[in-house]
């Protein structure tokens, strides 16, 4: 047996000399704990943030709601749907009822869309069509309220001047009367908010083929609708679009043609 030689300032300890002592773990850091502490703070803001805007759609909601329940029962506004009757813009009820694509197909004198909606809520509702008339245009003035809304916050409004501004338009005469009456000038006007809405998320977004659909097939319906716009307005608005996009132009140019 040959007894094992200790270095040197080890001897007189034995095996305990050669164990490194154990130390604790460091802790996170200062800068750890502020990162953490931010994050924690920018949490609760998003959270908050959140819960003020869907406050807001709240309120615009019940405060459009407030204006047409306020212009029926204080000033008596209801539906005029006698322009189906006498405009010459529109086919001739019966027809649209009986046999509405050959109809509209000849009647060159308007783009299709705004009669194939009214041969469509005529031969769906029959006898209510009426009141379909009237609760679909309630549809087009909270579409048109909530794209204002969006647009006015897009654009860097703050939140509360917004809906106060989306507020003021809906208790206007001209919100409240356009919307009960049977013609395509309201439903043209939320075409064409709609389409500033994704316009802007189509530009800030870098050009989304989703908002590009969407934008183009906007645009579409309003051609189709009203003659005032045209093709050469439709080849306009689409190139202030892919503009700022020219640098994904082959993708932009065939997402805003599909529909077209």
């Amino acid at each position: 047996y040959k007894r094992q030689s200790q270095p040197h300032g080890a001897r007189g300890f034995g095996r305990r000399a050669s164990i490194a002592p154990r130390t604790r773990p460091p802790g996170p850091g200062p800068a750890l704990c502020s990162r953490r502490a931010d994050a924690g703070r920018h949490a609760l803001t998003d959270e908050s943030t959140d819960r003020e805007t869907r406050l807001a759609w709240g309120i615009l909601a019940a405060g459009f709601v407030a204006s047409r329940i306020g212009a029926a029962g204080l000033f008596g506004v209801t539906f005029d749907d006698g322009p189906l009757v006498w405009f010459w813009q529109y086919v001739d009820p019966v027809l649209l009822e009986r046999d509405a694509l050959r109809s509209v197909y000849y009647h060159h004198a308007q783009p299709p869309l705004f009669n194939l909606y009214l041969a469509g809520v005529l031969k769906t509702c029959g006898g209510q069509a009426p009141a379909c008339f009237a609760a679909s245009y309630h549809g087009f003035g909270l579409a048109l309220h909530a794209a204002l809304f969006a647009l006015l916050l897009r654009i860097g409004a703050g939140r509360w001047i917004a809906l106060a501004t989306t507020l003021a338009f809906a208790f206007t005469p001209a919100s409240l009367l356009y919307e009960h009456w049977l013609f395509y000038t309201y439903p043209v006007a939320t075409l064409l908010v709609v389409a500033a809405v994704l316009v802007h998320r189509s530009i800030a977004g870098g050009g989304r083929k989703r908002d590009l659909l969407a934008l183009s097939a906007t645009l579409v319906a309003v051609v189709l609708t009203r003659s005032l716009f045209h093709l050469a307005w439709l080849a306009g608005a689409l190139a202030l679009v892919a503009w700022p996009l020219r640098a994904r132009w082959r993708r932009t140019v065939a997402c805003a043609s599909l529909p077209v």
